[in-house]
């Protein structure tokens, strides 16, 4: 009986880019994602250019569409990720996960040994996406808004 092995492929649609500043077209794309007003664009750029330290702005891309937007920050051996937003369509695909641990393997090549983040205690999906990644709460703080 001849063994019989089949060859696959697949294609690797999935694609991160880094900036080291933010391109008017991640700011628009962090609007977009958001749904948000971009009348806070220039407030926005304003205090993305007053950070010191290294900084990753990532656009994950899947073939031609940008699907998720995110931040990641290094100071003294950490990596801060901010912001991590996916497209409202494609959440749950994957895409997420993909995008941080971009972020954290740009973190390993400058240095940073440990990682943080912040989210919201009701965003459940993003809750799961980092417990299902090692992330555990150390603590959690509130703030009052006024509207």
């Amino acid at each position: 009986d001849p063994c019989v092995t089949g060859v696959q492929t697949c294609a690797l649609p999935i694609s991160l880019h880094i900036e080291a500043s933010p391109s008017q077209e991640w700011l628009e794309l962090f609007f977009a994602l958001r749904e948000q007003n971009t009348l806070a664009l220039p407030t926005l750029r304003a205090m993305l250019g007053n950070i010191p330290s290294p900084c990753a702005y990532a656009t994950l891309k899947d073939e031609e569409e940008s699907v998720a937007v995110g931040l990641a920050i290094l100071e003294d051996g950490l990596v801060g990720l901010f912001d991590i937003t996916t497209h409202p369509q494609r959440r749950r695909q994957g895409y997420g996960r993909a995008l941080v641990q971009g972020l954290l393997q740009w973190g390993r090549e400058n240095g940073a040994q440990d990682t943080f983040l912040q989210v919201m205690q009701d965003n459940l999906p993003a809750q799961s996406l980092y417990k299902s990644l090692g992330f555990q709460e150390v603590y959690t703080y509130w703030y009052r808004f006024h509207p």
